[in-house]
């Protein structure tokens, strides 16, 4: 039964709201992050470089009793920057849709109605060599400092952008920056042989989240204690 309570920007928040934006959240923060944690180890078997270099920077921000900071993953830049490249080749939602609240005039010839659904293809920007050079190509460094500050605002939106970004996302950054510094601190990962390559791997065509169609598996090799 629904009970009284306050009311944000003329939303009165029940105990259904509150649960219904935690289902949201959980939803938008676990199976996503499954995904883009199953693209990064597999793009990561397929580039021993990349993984050395994780591993190496992981190595140096944990504690001598080997526990993770959460605030210190945050500041790691190359593991950052590998997670972002894999959001830009894998974005869970590839697609944003937002109704006009207002009329919007965009130019003398365009102006987008009240109520007009508006679609947003990101991932096709994510993909436009005009926006992201050698599109096809798994390059964390593009999302390095110095590197990152040249990408054209508004063309890189794995969780959308403004009020409406994705209730999930630091829920969701925060799992996966800590799977990979768990895992790759015990594991090595290495391709299997005769399995598809990252980009060879099909989607699944019938979900609403972008996400693998077929198993993906790779090596995992204990490191030496």
């Amino acid at each position: 039964m629904k009970q009284d309570g306050p009311v944000i920007d003329g939303v009165e928040i029940t105990d259904d709201v509150v649960i219904s934006n935690a289902a949201t959240m959980l939803l938008g923060g676990f199976e996503t992050s499954g995904s883009a944690l199953t693209f990064t180890l597999y793009h990561l078997a397929y580039e021993p470089e990349i993984q050395q270099k994780i591993y190496d920077e992981v190595s140096k921000a944990i504690g001598e009793d080997g526990k993770f900071d959460v605030s210190k993953l945050m500041e790691l830049t190359y593991l950052n920057a590998v997670v972002k490249e894999t959001l830009r080749l894998y974005s869970p939602m590839g697609w944003l849709d937002r109704v006009a609240s207002q009329d919007y005039q965009i130019d003398e010839k365009l102006t987008i109605k009240k109520g007009t659904p508006v679609y947003v293809n990101a991932i096709g920007m994510h993909y436009d060599p005009d926006y992201f050079p050698e599109s096809l190509k798994y390059d964390p460094e593009r999302f390095m400092p110095g590197n990152e500050q040249n990408i054209k605002p508004f063309t890189y939106l794995p969780f959308g952008e403004g009020p409406r970004i994705c209730i999930g996302m630091r829920f969701g950054l925060i799992s996966v920056r800590h799977a990979i510094s768990n895992l790759i601190m015990k594991y090595k990962f290495e391709p299997i042989p005769g399995a598809p390559k990252p980009m060879e791997v099909e989607f699944e065509k019938k979900g609403l989240f972008l996400v693998p169609g077929q198993h993906m598996a790779i090596n995992f090799i204990p490191r030496e204690v």
